[in-house]
């Protein structure tokens, strides 16, 4: 993969037949962001349309909590009540629910907690609920990012608090953002602006708390669904995102930016408004016909053997060409299927994705009596 300046390089992996060749955009095409590092993706088949030091290790912050949130919603009981101990009630810094020792409440709300206004005591009290007080619930946290392709990263605790050993990178934010997403409660608390929880304290009086999510372009950018936000003074702003607009559904991962916000915001529209999804050849599309010689047929239908599909920036699919290559004609007989061609499609003299052309239809070779007569 070539790569551009600033360490900014665009990658477009096509939806043909094949793997495609990786492209690289000019840089006046790309978005220009504060975050140190970054990464834009389709969410649906992970295909990535923009990165910026995506494989580089950094704090996570409290983008940490969607692994913590997305293992208590598959390995506990959501509609159990969790007894909050002394660890977690000891929890101040940063978002908190307050919590105090002795007070009860279920599972699902110490998820949403979590999730929504990124509350620190809640995922430590998930955390021992789940693992119990030694170190289970952090190999359960590394491993299940090794099973969903987090290769890079490390987990030390289940709120982002900044420790040297405790990282992660854009793209396993997005890998393991693209995960938990499938779940449809992580996706419903996640898209949820606004909800409240019950906190049964030791004296046994309940207490409503009423939650608003931490994310503030849910509501304020078109087809926002999530993800986390996270922030520490060595993370700095960090934002993991999920949009859906036109059937298209993106995530975008800004780490350390200094606007984390207006950075996403620039790689949504880059990823909704630039980029087009292009459609060159379909399967069994006719794209011209070939001579047949010595057959009962004089010209044959040539037909794409696989679509060719990828999604470019505007700017770029007007100049993509289409080449054809046939021999001049083509002896019998002919099977249907055969191969008797190729379509290429490049830019600027890369190719970026290729199929055979095959004959639509058999051709029997002339007999004796058909060349008498």
């Amino acid at each position: 993969m070539t790569g551009l300046c600033k360490g900014i390089t665009v990658i477009m992996l096509f939806a043909f037949w094949l793997t495609g060749p990786e492209w690289v955009a000019g840089e006046e095409l790309l978005p220009e962001i504060s975050a140190s590092t970054a990464i834009l993706v389709d969410r649906r088949t992970g295909q990535v349309y923009y990165a910026k030091e995506a494989d580089k290790q950094r704090h996570p912050a409290s983008t940490t909590k969607i692994l913590t949130g997305i293992l208590a919603i598959e390995r506990g009981r959501l509609e159990e009540e969790v007894v909050v101990g002394r660890k977690a009630a000891g929890i101040t810094i940063g978002s908190t629910l307050n919590l105090q020792q002795g007070d009860r409440l279920t599972l699902k709300d110490l998820v949403k907690g979590a999730l929504l206004v990124s509350a620190n005591d809640s995922t430590v009290a998930i955390g021992e609920h789940i693992g119990g007080k030694g170190g289970v619930f952090m190999e359960m946290m590394n491993t299940k990012a090794l099973l969903m392709g987090a290769t890079r990263s490390n987990f030390l605790n289940t709120n982002g608090y900044s420790k040297p050993n405790h990282y992660t990178t854009a793209a396993d934010l997005a890998r393991m953002s693209r995960y938990a997403l499938d779940n449809p409660l992580f996706a419903e608390i996640v898209a949820t602006k606004e909800s409240s929880i019950a906190i049964i304290d030791r004296q046994g009086q309940e207490k409503m708390v009423d939650l608003r999510n931490t994310n503030r372009l849910l509501g304020d950018y078109p087809g926002i669904n999530g993800v986390k936000t996270g922030t520490t003074s060595a993370a700095g702003g960090c934002l993991v995102t999920s949009a859906v607009q036109n059937g298209r559904s993106l995530i975008t991962v800004v780490l350390k930016s200094r606007s984390r916000y207006r950075d996403t915001v620039k790689l949504l529209n880059f990823g909704f408004k630039e980029l087009v999804e292009e459609v060159m050849a379909e399967r069994g599309q006719i794209w011209t016909q070939v001579s047949v010689t010595g057959g009962k047929k004089t010209t044959v239908q040539v037909v794409a053997e696989q679509r060719i599909s990828f999604i470019l920036p505007a700017k770029i699919i007007a100049k993509v060409e289409k080449k054809v290559e046939l021999p001049g004609s083509i002896p019998a007989p002919v099977a249907k299927g055969q191969k008797v061609g190729t379509l290429t499609v490049s830019y600027q003299g890369q190719v970026l994705g290729q199929t055979d052309l095959l004959s639509a239809i058999e051709v029997k070779e002339l007999n004796f009596w058909d060349k008498l007569f």
